[in-house]
């Protein structure tokens, strides 16, 4: 959606890394942000855009629309996957074997269901 193009970053503020944190504006004005979680393809983070309204409906047409990363019946959010595998030291979903030509499985298989 971006790449080799440009674009302008609206900053406001930093999150607990330091990074910056940023809308991401297309030159035609689209925003990116808005356009991935009304895919599904990102999670509106609620701590850092409290109140969001334009992304709470986004994202709560993408799930029920069962788009993008909803298409999956149990979707982790980064922050809570980040949480798990810092507390076992390793992926919560466990190793996977994707077979002698390195092809990925359908998304339900290979995937250990976390309780």
């Amino acid at each position: 959606m971006v790449y080799g193009k440009e674009v302008t970053l609206h900053t406001h503020g930093k999150d607990k890394y330091g990074l910056a944190l940023a809308d991401v504006l297309l030159l035609d004005g689209t925003n990116v942000n808005h356009a991935l979680v009304k895919e599904g393809w990102r999670w509106w983070y609620r701590k850092y855009a409290p109140g969001d309204t334009v992304q709470e409906v986004l994202e709560k047409e993408a799930r029920e629309g069962r788009k993008g990363l909803w298409a999956d019946p149990q979707p982790v959010p980064p922050w809570e996957w980040r949480k798990m595998s810092k507390a076992t030291g390793r992926s919560p979903y466990g190793s996977r074997n994707y077979g002698e030509n390195n092809q990925c499985p359908p998304s339900d298989s290979g995937r250990e269901k976390t309780p």
